[in-house]
């Protein structure tokens, strides 16, 4: 699972800068997880990574990286096989909203 930080804004939850649902936490934030394969290529999306390494498994590749311009790492899995010089791509991926998961970020209890 993916885990990154979001914060509480106005009652809404928000995710770099974009609005991912209604808050029902009373905390200024809290920790969003989504899993690898519900990341979705989309050249729109706000989330930027920059990938290093694919990892072909057979019906589906692995691709690791990070969030561009910070450390935070970050796994996507695609259906298919993908290739990517090391530490030469990026791509921008979007989810679904039913598939984010959030968590409490105290007690990691999800909400």
């Amino acid at each position: 699972m993916n885990i990154f930080d979001a914060n509480i804004d106005g009652g809404k939850v928000m995710f770099r800068g974009t609005v991912i649902g209604k808050a029902t936490a009373e905390d200024d934030y809290l920790k969003l997880g989504i899993r690898p394969e519900h990341l979705a290529r989309d050249n729109k999306a706000v989330l930027a990574l920059a990938l290093q390494i694919a990892e072909p498994l057979g019906a589906n590749t692995l691709l690791h990286g990070r969030v561009a311009g910070s450390e935070q790492p970050v796994a996507v899995s695609l259906a298919g096989v993908h290739s990517i010089e090391a530490g030469q791509g990026s791509a921008r991926f979007s989810v679904n909203a039913s598939h984010i998961h959030l968590f409490d970020p105290a007690t990691g209890v999800r909400l």
